[in-house]
């Protein structure tokens, strides 16, 4: 609790200094005041957790062709959602919620990578910080930035093995799916509250299954052959965004094998379906 109060004071300070700068649109003392408040009402409704950079081995050399060959790859420190975005998060930043199943900690879903962007820099500016995306007839976005965004596919994967840990479990922090997922075998075709299923050893949830998770990069079978990576973003085109973790739901077997933290899936940019939602992360500099 300590914390999280120090936390969303801090937010606080940085939203009256972003209003006393006057460096966008003037404010009256008392919209300065409400807008301070929402940014620490949104604040108390996620959690980021540490994951300090390092290099790792991405990939399964036993697990479906896009998967390998097993390549090293060194991603920078960065801040992650503990939990996938909440509906009741969902909700107060954009106003919105297009879920199928309802409530207030469940997982967002329905949305899509572009949903997902716009929720990252509407945050971003509710909290006063910099957004990372630029928006037009396509995205880019400012890594440096102090904003939130979405996880690149490597920070990810690297994320989901532990970070410097390099857990070499099948899921995320679990070789037992049902210890650390919701997924066909146990979650009776829908979505379940976030947090509820153990944590990996850095304190994420739910990175094996609830929902698919969308990440920045643009999406390539054979996007791994290119071997070592530092920092890597993904290829620098395609017609699909990578989706990652595994899903409530699955026509594969009992659902288990997308749940693996090497497995990866796609959607277009533009799709939102019942299975799919994200969770964010801010770059450390």
């Amino acid at each position: 609790m300590k914390k999280a109060f120090i936390a969303a004071m801090t937010v606080v300070a940085i939203v009256a200094m972003g209003c006393a700068s006057g460096s966008k649109t003037a404010q009256s003392p008392e919209e300065a005041e409400a807008a301070a408040a929402k940014a620490a009402e949104i604040q108390g409704l996620f959690e980021l957790v540490d994951v300090a950079g390092g290099s790792f081995k991405m990939g399964d050399a036993q697990g479906e062709k896009d998967e390998f060959p097993v390549h090293s790859v060194e991603v920078g420190s960065f801040k992650m959602s503990t939990t996938e975005i909440t509906q009741e998060l969902y909700k107060k930043v954009m106003g919105t919620n297009p879920s199928y199943f309802r409530g207030d900690k469940l997982p967002v879903e329905k949305v899509s990578w572009m949903d997902a962007v716009k929720f990252c820099n509407k945050l971003s500016e509710i909290q006063g910080l910099d957004p990372c995306y630029s928006i037009g007839s396509t995205v880019s976005c400012d890594f440096y930035a102090n904003g939130y965004r979405l996880p690149t596919e490597a920070e990810w994967e690297y994320a989901a093995r532990g970070g410097k840990a390099n857990e070499k479990f099948q899921y995320a922090g679990s070789d037992s799916i049902d210890e650390v997922a919701w997924y066909t075998g146990n979650s009776e075709n829908k979505t379940h509250e976030v947090g509820t299923k153990a944590p990996n050893s850095l304190g994420i949830y739910d990175m094996s299954g609830n929902v698919w998770e969308w990440c920045w990069d643009n999406y390539s079978e054979t996007y791994y052959s290119e071997g070592s990576q530092s920092n890597t973003r993904g290829p620098g085109s395609g017609d699909k965004k990578v989706l990652r973790g595994g899903s409530r739901s699955s026509i594969i077997g009992d659902g288990s094998s997308i749940c693996r933290v090497s497995n990866r899936s796609s959607a277009k940019a533009s799709e939102s379906y019942y299975l799919n939602g994200f969770r964010i992360v801010s770059t450390v500099k």
